[in-house]
């Protein structure tokens, strides 16, 4: 099961170095997003985005624990399918062949999760995906 990280977990995250500079960038940049994990270290990224419609998703990253090294799937709750989604449900918020692990943070994902949010209510509107796609 999975449980937010406690303050306890704190110490152990700062002994990772990586997982404790990933959540102190969520805090201040995404304060909604909390990282979650169980007895083998942190395997989830929950939070909420609004967008500039004021319509609020619920975000789940999942598949961390080889994070950086491996760019997270993002679900989103309750949208409808697009062409960019995956059968799966979850959501092509980048190029996977763009990923950088020295680069991509997950304040960085979720902030392309933010952007895609807002293309997906344009598309929802008007049948056509907005920009150049990635």
């Amino acid at each position: 099961m999975d449980v937010l990280i406690s303050a306890a977990d704190k110490a152990a995250l700062k002994q990772c170095g990586r997982w404790f500079v990933e959540q102190e960038k969520l805090k201040h940049f995404f304060p909604t997003f909390q990282l979650l994990g169980g007895g083998s270290g942190v395997s989830k990224c929950r939070g909420s985005l609004a967008t500039n419609w004021d319509n609020t998703y619920a975000v789940e990253l999942t598949q961390l624990e080889d994070f950086p090294y491996s760019q997270p799937l993002a679900f989103v709750a309750d949208i409808k399918p697009t062409p960019h989604m995956y059968r799966a449900g979850n959501i092509c918020y980048m190029n996977p062949q763009a990923w950088h692990p020295e680069r991509c943070t997950l304040a960085f994902v979720v902030g392309k999760i933010a952007i895609y949010l807002n293309k997906y209510e344009v598309y929802i509107r008007n049948g056509q995906w907005p920009g150049v796609e990635e």
